[in-house]
Protein backbone atom coordinates (compact mmCIF):
# COMPACT_ATOMS: atom_id res chain seq x y z
CA UNK A 1 0.00 0.00 0.00
CA UNK A 2 0.71 3.81 -0.75
CA UNK A 3 2.94 5.60 2.41
CA UNK A 4 1.58 8.77 2.97
CA UNK A 5 5.06 10.01 4.56
CA UNK A 6 6.03 13.22 5.49
CA UNK A 7 9.79 12.27 4.16
CA UNK A 8 11.97 9.46 3.32
CA UNK A 9 15.15 10.35 5.85
CA UNK A 10 17.75 7.77 5.88
CA UNK A 11 21.19 7.21 6.93
CA UNK A 12 24.80 6.40 4.50
CA UNK A 13 27.51 4.60 6.36
CA UNK A 14 28.69 1.42 6.94
CA UNK A 15 28.69 -1.35 9.60
CA UNK A 16 31.18 -3.37 11.60
CA UNK A 17 28.68 -6.51 12.68
CA UNK A 18 25.63 -4.04 13.73
CA UNK A 19 27.80 -1.53 15.56
CA UNK A 20 27.61 1.83 13.45
CA UNK A 21 30.47 4.75 13.58
CA UNK A 22 30.19 7.62 15.67
CA UNK A 23 29.74 9.98 12.98
CA UNK A 24 28.10 9.55 9.74
CA UNK A 25 26.42 11.27 7.43
CA UNK A 26 22.11 11.17 7.03
CA UNK A 27 20.66 12.64 4.22
CA UNK A 28 18.06 12.84 1.61
CA UNK A 29 17.55 11.85 -2.06
CA UNK A 30 15.73 13.28 -5.36
CA UNK A 31 15.69 10.21 -6.79
CA UNK A 32 18.43 9.42 -9.52
CA UNK A 33 18.96 13.36 -9.40
CA UNK A 34 20.77 14.33 -6.80
CA UNK A 35 21.61 14.25 -2.79
CA UNK A 36 22.42 16.46 -0.02
CA UNK A 37 23.66 15.41 3.68
CA UNK A 38 24.87 16.42 7.23
CA UNK A 39 27.77 14.55 8.40
CA UNK A 40 26.93 14.34 12.42
CA UNK A 41 27.18 12.57 15.81
CA UNK A 42 25.08 9.21 15.89
CA UNK A 43 23.40 10.30 18.71
CA UNK A 44 21.57 13.17 16.83
CA UNK A 45 20.14 11.09 14.10
CA UNK A 46 16.07 11.11 14.25
CA UNK A 47 14.33 8.61 16.44
CA UNK A 48 13.22 7.01 13.08
CA UNK A 49 16.72 6.67 12.18
CA UNK A 50 18.17 4.85 15.49
CA UNK A 51 14.84 2.62 15.84
CA UNK A 52 15.31 1.30 12.02
CA UNK A 53 19.07 1.16 12.74
CA UNK A 54 18.54 -1.29 16.51
CA UNK A 55 15.87 -3.17 14.74
CA UNK A 56 18.74 -4.17 11.94
CA UNK A 57 21.35 -4.65 14.39
CA UNK A 58 20.97 -8.03 15.47
CA UNK A 59 20.74 -9.48 11.70
CA UNK A 60 23.56 -7.54 10.50
CA UNK A 61 25.60 -9.42 13.84
CA UNK A 62 23.95 -13.06 12.37
CA UNK A 63 25.53 -12.44 9.28
CA UNK A 64 28.81 -10.91 10.35
CA UNK A 65 28.27 -7.80 7.84
CA UNK A 66 31.06 -5.57 7.37
CA UNK A 67 29.80 -3.19 4.87
CA UNK A 68 28.43 -0.11 3.66
CA UNK A 69 25.04 0.51 3.97
CA UNK A 70 22.15 3.01 3.47
CA UNK A 71 18.85 2.88 5.02
CA UNK A 72 15.38 4.52 3.02
CA UNK A 73 12.54 5.07 5.91
CA UNK A 74 9.47 6.86 4.67
CA UNK A 75 8.42 8.28 7.67
CA UNK A 76 4.56 9.43 8.32
CA UNK A 77 2.70 12.25 10.09
CA UNK A 78 1.86 9.94 13.16
CA UNK A 79 6.00 9.23 13.59
CA UNK A 80 5.62 5.91 12.30
CA UNK A 81 8.59 4.58 10.41
CA UNK A 82 8.78 2.48 7.36
CA UNK A 83 12.10 0.70 6.33
CA UNK A 84 11.29 0.17 2.59
CA UNK A 85 15.16 -0.61 1.64
CA UNK A 86 18.19 -1.63 3.18
CA UNK A 87 20.73 -0.59 0.46
CA UNK A 88 23.83 -3.29 1.60
CA UNK A 89 25.95 -2.06 -1.10
CA UNK A 90 27.73 1.35 -2.19
CA UNK A 91 24.55 3.18 -3.58
CA UNK A 92 24.44 5.98 -6.12
CA UNK A 93 23.92 8.65 -4.71
CA UNK A 94 26.12 9.09 -1.93
CA UNK A 95 28.89 7.05 -3.35
CA UNK A 96 30.54 9.30 -5.48
CA UNK A 97 30.20 11.52 -2.86
CA UNK A 98 32.12 9.25 0.10
CA UNK A 99 35.15 9.54 -2.27
CA UNK A 100 35.58 13.78 -1.76
CA UNK A 101 34.21 14.10 1.85
CA UNK A 102 35.84 11.39 3.74
CA UNK A 103 39.91 11.84 3.83
CA UNK A 104 40.17 8.07 5.70
CA UNK A 105 38.21 6.28 3.42
CA UNK A 106 41.09 4.13 2.58
CA UNK A 107 41.17 2.92 6.30
CA UNK A 108 37.81 2.74 6.64
CA UNK A 109 37.64 0.05 3.56
CA UNK A 110 40.87 -1.59 4.43
CA UNK A 111 40.28 -1.95 8.15
CA UNK A 112 36.50 -2.46 8.09
CA UNK A 113 37.69 -5.41 5.84
CA UNK A 114 39.35 -7.34 9.48
CA UNK A 115 36.31 -6.56 11.33
CA UNK A 116 37.78 -2.79 12.89
CA UNK A 117 35.58 0.26 12.89
CA UNK A 118 37.35 3.61 11.88
CA UNK A 119 34.85 6.83 12.37
CA UNK A 120 35.17 8.68 9.80
CA UNK A 121 36.80 11.85 8.90
CA UNK A 122 35.56 14.51 6.92
CA UNK A 123 36.57 17.20 4.83
CA UNK A 124 33.10 19.51 5.57
CA UNK A 125 30.02 19.67 7.24
CA UNK A 126 27.56 19.23 4.45
CA UNK A 127 27.46 17.17 1.05
CA UNK A 128 25.96 17.90 -2.22
CA UNK A 129 25.75 15.79 -5.93
CA UNK A 130 24.25 16.19 -8.56
CA UNK A 131 24.04 13.14 -11.09
CA UNK A 132 24.51 13.72 -14.82
CA UNK A 133 22.72 12.01 -17.25
CA UNK A 134 22.57 11.86 -21.14
CA UNK A 135 20.22 10.41 -23.46
CA UNK A 136 23.25 9.42 -25.63
CA UNK A 137 24.79 7.32 -23.43
CA UNK A 138 21.82 5.00 -23.25
CA UNK A 139 22.76 3.45 -26.85
CA UNK A 140 26.68 5.27 -26.78
CA UNK A 141 30.30 5.87 -25.43
CA UNK A 142 29.84 9.39 -24.16
CA UNK A 143 33.04 12.15 -24.86
CA UNK A 144 32.43 14.71 -21.63
CA UNK A 145 34.71 17.74 -21.52
CA UNK A 146 35.78 19.74 -18.45
CA UNK A 147 38.71 21.91 -16.89
CA UNK A 148 41.06 18.96 -15.46
CA UNK A 149 41.08 21.46 -12.29
CA UNK A 150 37.83 19.86 -11.51
CA UNK A 151 38.32 16.24 -12.40
CA UNK A 152 38.30 14.89 -8.57
CA UNK A 153 34.41 16.59 -8.38
CA UNK A 154 33.54 15.13 -11.43
CA UNK A 155 33.42 11.33 -11.13
CA UNK A 156 32.49 9.61 -14.43
CA UNK A 157 31.03 5.91 -14.94
CA UNK A 158 33.75 3.66 -16.58
CA UNK A 159 35.50 5.89 -18.05
CA UNK A 160 38.28 5.95 -20.48
CA UNK A 161 40.74 9.00 -20.90
CA UNK A 162 42.17 9.51 -24.69
CA UNK A 163 44.42 12.22 -26.13
CA UNK A 164 42.93 14.11 -23.46
CA UNK A 165 39.27 13.69 -23.86
CA UNK A 166 37.20 11.48 -21.47
CA UNK A 167 34.87 8.64 -22.47
CA UNK A 168 32.27 7.15 -20.47
CA UNK A 169 31.88 3.15 -21.39
CA UNK A 170 28.56 2.69 -22.53
CA UNK A 171 28.14 -0.88 -20.46
CA UNK A 172 24.68 -0.82 -19.12
CA UNK A 173 22.29 0.70 -21.25
CA UNK A 174 21.46 3.46 -18.50
CA UNK A 175 21.51 7.38 -18.76
CA UNK A 176 24.09 8.41 -15.70
CA UNK A 177 27.07 8.85 -17.02
CA UNK A 178 28.61 10.01 -13.46
CA UNK A 179 28.12 12.98 -10.47
CA UNK A 180 29.55 16.05 -9.83
CA UNK A 181 30.31 16.14 -6.13
CA UNK A 182 31.06 19.53 -3.64
CA UNK A 183 31.72 19.60 0.24
CA UNK A 184 31.36 22.95 2.56
CA UNK A 185 30.33 24.09 6.00
CA UNK A 186 26.49 25.26 4.63
CA UNK A 187 24.47 24.64 1.69
CA UNK A 188 25.06 27.80 -0.01
CA UNK A 189 28.82 27.02 -0.19
CA UNK A 190 27.84 23.67 -1.68
CA UNK A 191 25.23 25.15 -4.03
CA UNK A 192 27.62 27.89 -5.35
CA UNK A 193 30.70 25.11 -5.94
CA UNK A 194 28.12 22.80 -7.65
CA UNK A 195 26.75 25.53 -10.13
CA UNK A 196 30.11 26.57 -10.97
CA UNK A 197 31.57 23.15 -11.87
CA UNK A 198 28.34 22.04 -13.79
CA UNK A 199 28.54 25.18 -15.90
CA UNK A 200 31.58 23.96 -17.89
CA UNK A 201 30.78 20.34 -18.39
CA UNK A 202 30.10 19.74 -21.81
CA UNK A 203 29.13 17.12 -24.23
CA UNK A 204 26.13 15.91 -26.55
CA UNK A 205 23.22 15.09 -24.87
CA UNK A 206 24.01 16.20 -21.38
CA UNK A 207 21.58 17.00 -18.86
CA UNK A 208 22.50 17.74 -15.09
CA UNK A 209 20.11 17.42 -12.58
CA UNK A 210 20.24 21.05 -11.38
CA UNK A 211 17.00 21.07 -9.88
CA UNK A 212 17.43 18.78 -7.66
CA UNK A 213 19.54 20.87 -5.72
CA UNK A 214 16.91 23.37 -4.23
CA UNK A 215 14.54 20.38 -4.21
CA UNK A 216 17.06 18.02 -1.84
CA UNK A 217 17.40 20.70 0.25
CA UNK A 218 14.10 21.42 1.17
CA UNK A 219 13.48 17.87 1.79
CA UNK A 220 16.63 18.10 4.44
CA UNK A 221 14.80 20.74 6.07
CA UNK A 222 11.52 18.45 6.69
CA UNK A 223 14.19 15.19 7.89
CA UNK A 224 15.60 18.13 9.96
CA UNK A 225 12.42 19.01 11.62
CA UNK A 226 12.19 15.16 12.49
CA UNK A 227 12.60 14.17 16.48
Amino acid sequence: DEIDAVVEEGIDAYTIDGEFPKKLIAGVEIKDCGYFCEFMDYEDLSKGNKRVNEQMKPLLQKYGYKGFISSEIRTTKDGKNYAIDPCCRLGSPPSELYQELYSNLGDIIDLGSQGRMVDPESKGKFGLEVIIHSFWYIESHQAVYFPEKYRDNIKLRYPLKIDGTYYCLNLFGLPEIGAIVVHGDSFEECKKQMLEIADTIEGHGIDIKLDSIDQAFEEFNKMKKLK
